[in-house]
């Protein structure tokens, strides 16, 4: 009897996992009438569900999902629950929005997040609202929350926590950036910065300890406003 049953499970195995792979590397003209199909377009949307239609465990790019999201490329998708891809293509993860955790094995994206963002090369996102951590490059255009590069960290509006090893680039800083060596915030600084080696902003406020505390252009002008405490050898 259990070889029997073993035999099928794994008869049912094969006939499935071509179908799974096909979902995931392939985007199949299913429900397009008599539209010719063209793998290529990446506004198409096709998954297989284990679950019902809009919730459950999915393969492929859902319009719209609840539960677990597998697939190759991210896509337009807006999944609630957890995401897990291999990269992004071109522009259309700026559509995509997760709420819950967005995984990327080699490069995630995604116009909004709410929760955690991963992915041990690089995480790339618009805006993130929780948690954003990439092992080498964390690249965030508006990080509220907290927000960890394990080389460096990039952003435009960052409001939050931000660590890096290497450095920190972001327009506008405003609460704790902690990086090894560069600490760079043009427009303004607000809160607490500690780098090793160099912070420069054009307007500084709150406590900043690093040897070299200087403005952004500093061969042109001096920081323009300079209110707090700030701890260096040089300023």
């Amino acid at each position: 009897m259990i070889a029997l049953l073993h035999s099928r499970f794994t008869l049912h195995f094969k006939t499935l996992l071509p179908l799974l792979v096909a979902l995931l590397l392939q985007e199949p003209a299913w429900g397009q009438g008599n539209r010719k199909p063209n793998k290529w377009n990446l506004n198409e949307h096709h998954a297989l569900s284990l679950g019902a239609r809009r919730w459950g465990v999915a393969f492929g790019n859902p319009a719209q999902y609840t539960g677990i999201r597998f697939g190759i490329k991210d896509k337009n998708a807006n999944i609630n629950g957890l995401s897990f891809t291999l990269y992004s293509w071109g522009d259309n993860y700026q559509k995509a929005v997760v709420n819950g955790l967005n995984f990327g094995l080699f490069y995630t994206s995604a116009s909004l997040v709410r929760g955690i963002s991963f992915s041990p090369v690089f995480n790339s996102t618009n805006e993130v609202t929780g948690f954003s951590f990439g092992t080498l490059v964390n690249d965030n255009r508006v990080l509220n929350g907290i927000g960890i590069g394990g080389l460096a960290m990039l952003s435009i509006e960052n409001r939050g926590l931000s660590m890096a090893s290497l450095g920190i680039l972001s327009d506008r800083i405003s609460g704790v950036a902690i990086t090894g060596l560069f600490l760079t915030a043009p427009e303004k600084l607000r809160g607490v910065g500690i780098s090793g080696f160099k912070l420069e902003s054009d307007d500084i406020k709150g406590f900043m300890v690093a040897p070299l505390i200087t403005s952004f252009d500093h061969q042109q002008h001096p920081i323009h406003q300079l209110k707090g405490v700030s701890l260096g050898l040089y300023t």
